[in-house]
Order: structure tokens, then sequence, then C-alpha cells
């Protein structure tokens, strides 16, 4: 084997790993390629036993590569949408009305309307209603991996 060889040879090894990273997108879900408009009085709402309803506004795979899923929550004062938690995928919040508690890392942060939160990937997280109205927020979640392939 020559000096071109090799470098040719180990350039390609070193090439491998990045593209085995790369998880394809899951055949089952939707691929969002082409722009759309989500009007909100059309989004189906479902209502949960503590008092929150919840809005899924879209959810699939970019041409990209990177899943994702959009979804809008209200939650009742006082209540929180889930316990303590952590997942692969990122979550975006983004508050729209109302006062909630980001709880994460053993910290409590106040976010009001028009807050960010990133609760990155695996981080124990979870949210809190504060305030004196419901809470209102869109949650944008974004993956490598589908949640069918999380399994």
């Amino acid at each position: 084997m020559n000096r071109r060889d090799l470098i040719t040879s180990l350039s390609a090894l070193a090439l491998a790993p990045a593209a085995e990273s790369q998880p394809l997108p899951n055949p089952s879900d939707p691929i969002l390629g082409t722009p759309r408009v989500f009007l909100y009085e059309d989004l189906p709402t479902r209502k949960n036993p503590n008092g929150s309803e919840s809005r899924q506004v879209t959810q699939g795979t970019f041409l990209t590569g990177e899943y994702v899923s959009i979804h809008e929550s209200t939650i009742p004062v006082g209540a929180t949408p889930n316990p303590l938690h952590q997942h692969r995928p990122s979550d975006i919040l983004l508050i729209r009305e109302g006062t909630v508690a980001f709880e994460h890392d053993g910290k409590s942060e106040k976010v009001g309307p028009g807050g960010v939160i990133l609760a990155t990937s695996m981080t124990a997280h979870t949210i809190r209603n504060i305030g004196n109205v419901p809470a209102r927020y869109f949650v944008i979640g974004v993956s490598h991996e589908s949640p069918k392939q999380l399994v």
C-alpha cells in the first residue's frame, strides 16, 4: 500500500462514524417537506385528567433529517403537565400566557409571556404554572430520531 492509498483509506475511516451517527428517517413518519399553515382553530384538542389540554400541531421529519414535534398546551394554575422527566429530544418552549417555573438541575427559573425555555436532551425537567391565570405555551421537540426509533 502506498502513501496515497493509506491517506485515502484513513480519510474514509474518519468519515464512517459521522455517516453512521445520522439515523435514517422512520418510513412511517410524515415527511415535512412543503410549506404549510396550521390554523389554531383547526387543531384537535385533547383534554387531560389534570385539567390541562393540548393541541397537536404537527410531527414528522424535515428533509434535512431532523424529527420535529410541535404542540400547544394549556395548564391550570398550580398544575404541571407531567412530573420531572427526561427524554432524548430537546424541547423549546415558547411561553404565550401566564407564568411558569422551569424546574431543572435542582433549579427553578421563573418565565413569563414571551419567554423561551430550552430543555436540552436528557435533562430532567418540568414546568409548573406559578401564575394566577392558565399558562399557555408551544413546545417544539427536535431530535435526530423519531420517537418510534427510541423504543
